[in-house]
């Protein structure tokens, strides 16, 4: 029996699609990112000290061609995803057009950043139809942090609207930040990223998550289901936004050059404003691609062989390239990043990663 070449979310579950079925006739991503994104590399300060890791400290540090490995603070260091927000476009296009959807809409939305959706259009002026500005939001609700896609800011005013967004975002002023966002004329679409990607390391997650619906749910448009978060997390999401009437729409949220494993779909709109009005007045579909099923820990092996492999050129140390940190010859990490490479493109021969 052939394997689905998607399953449908719609009405808070997932079904079988047939190969060859065509339901919808719109691809949307709208959770995707580029090098504008920043990831950080914090976490390795409390990994490298585990045992074992704790003695290979100082020659990881090298790696990162820092001159005072003594003095070096992993929570100075971070990354961008090895994509231009044009190759996001046609990398994302092209996979929409192997499901073979007619049309295709995008959202780019880099952390706290809105460049790659000016950067895209600033390039392709004909794409503005099927692209708007857009960014994911880190905003506090009650000390704890969460995630907003905003997809639609006015262009006219986006850097004043967003220097006023992250303002209120950062100082925990999430009732101002609601209200500011549905003032914009015309307003953007809002959409709760990952709304459980805290369970596991924050106990009381949930309660706070409640919370914050209970107090802001009527600005929240729609909840995602996440393509990079574990499958038992975006059933809990599917049952939180049937408890509150909410749509689900897909988000892929990939940081490498892949496409994305989750979409969202639409049956009539034919541009991005058609879509965010569609998801306003409680409409929007997703599909997940069948690689959505495998395991969560190889999508995240997947992830690592990809920055291990374009490590030297995408990481930053105190905001600067570590290319920049002179160093005298080839270090063992850039074997790695060779190996990472040559393991990839085998992967890639037997479709095992696409």
């Amino acid at each position: 029996m052939p394997r689905p070449e998607y399953w449908i979310i719609e009405n808070y579950d997932y079904r079988p699609c047939k190969p060859g079925r065509r339901e919808f006739n719109t691809a949307v991503a709208l959770h995707t990112h580029s090098y504008h994104s920043e990831e950080s590399l914090g976490s390795l300060e409390w990994i490298m000290e585990k045992p074992i890791l704790n003695k290979f400290n100082e020659f990881f540090k090298r790696s990162f061609r820092s001159k005072a490995k003594e003095e070096m603070n992993y929570a100075d260091l971070y990354y961008c995803p090895p994509i231009s927000p044009l190759e996001v476009y046609e990398l994302e296009r092209g996979s929409a057009e192997e499901l073979g959807f007619e049309k295709f809409l995008l959202a780019i939305t880099d952390h706290n950043k809105i460049a790659a959706g000016q950067e895209l259009l600033d390039a392709r002026p004909d794409l503005e139809p099927i692209t708007a500005i857009s960014e994911e939001l880190s905003f506090f609700y009650e000390d704890e942090e969460f995630h907003l896609g905003v997809i639609g800011i006015p262009a006219d005013k986006a850097d004043e609207h967003h220097k006023t967004m992250m303002e209120r975002g950062r100082n925990g002023d999430s009732e101002g930040l609601f209200e500011f966002l549905e003032s914009l004329k015309p307003s953007p679409l809002l959409i709760l990223n990952h709304p459980f990607y805290k369970l596991d390391t924050m106990p009381d997650h949930e309660e706070r998550l409640l919370r914050l619906i209970r107090d802001h749910g009527d600005s929240i448009h729609a909840f995602e289901f996440n393509g990079l978060r574990p499958r038992k997390e975006n059933e809990d999401t599917l049952d939180l936004a049937r408890r509150f009437r909410k749509p689900v729409i897909g988000g892929g949220d990939r940081h490498s050059p892949l496409p994305s494993l989750v979409l969202s779909v639409s049956r009539e709109a034919e541009t991005i404003g058609d879509f965010i009005e569609e998801v306003k007045e409680g409409g929007g579909s997703a599909i997940c691609k069948s690689d959505f099923f495998l395991p969560n820990g190889w999508k995240i092996f997947v992830r690592i062989l990809h920055y291990v492999q374009y490590y030297r050129r995408i990481t930053f140390y105190k905001r600067v390239p570590i290319t920049d940190y002179p160093i005298d010859d080839r270090i063992i990490p850039d074997y790695f990043a060779d190996a990472a490479g040559f393991i990839l493109a085998i992967l890639r021969w037997f479709k095992l990663v696409r």
